[in-house]
């Protein structure tokens, strides 16, 4: 008897090993050898902002949401851009404390080629429509649980950000919410402009 539930639960842990690893985390692998920002890109910097740089190249997946007024949003709409793409929630407490840096970044960086683009993930859209009133910003907000959303890009929880180069190919995933008008930032921001893959003939502020 003993025996006989033992090879049960082996089985059962044989059949469940493979989807771990299918769906252990979110993964954007793609062998593509693609010229990109990333060499540019100081390792001691992308450390200080606990910027994952992506090894593979890959394009974004896309994306397609409302904003808070309706019009639906493509992430291509910004390429040709450097595109800091944020998931967030109302809920979300560190998620909160991060929209004033990051928009007054996305003023900063206004018409120098950078465009901020978040997507709030909660289930009750209200929340966020009522948020907005009371905390407007300069970027678009899209509505993530009314449009077509790649699940990857928020498997690890929120806030996640995600810059994206402006051919729409993935540079790094940030965990966590950040100082988006600390000096290294800015260096981030500079380093990956320079590089002529953020946007091609724009001035830096």
């Amino acid at each position: 008897m003993m025996m006989r539930r033992f090879l049960k639960k082996t089985a059962v842990a044989l059949m469940i090993l493979p989807f771990l690893f299918t769906f252990g985390g979110p993964s954007f692998a793609n062998s593509a050898e693609v010229p990109d920002a990333t060499r540019t890109i100081p390792d001691a910097l992308a450390q200080a902002m606990g910027l994952q740089v992506f090894d593979d190249r890959i394009l974004a997946p896309d994306l397609a949401a409302p904003n808070t007024s309706g019009v639906m949003h493509h992430l291509s709409d910004y390429k040709g851009d450097l595109v800091v793409l944020n998931f967030w929630a109302t809920w979300c407490v560190p998620c909160r404390k991060e929209i004033p840096s990051l928009d007054a970044f996305s003023r900063k960086w206004s018409g120098s080629g950078v465009r901020v683009v978040s997507v709030a993930m909660d289930r009750r859209i209200g929340h966020v429509t009522e948020f907005m009133k009371k905390v407007p910003v300069s970027y678009p907000v899209l509505l993530g649980r009314k449009g077509r959303i790649d699940s990857r890009y928020f498997g690890l929880g929120i806030p996640q950000t995600y810059l994206i180069d402006s051919r729409g190919y993935l540079i790094g995933r940030l965990t966590g919410p950040r100082d988006w008008l600390s000096p290294d930032a800015e260096k981030l921001v500079g380093a990956i402009l320079s590089s002529g893959k953020g946007s091609a003939g724009k001035k830096l502020p």
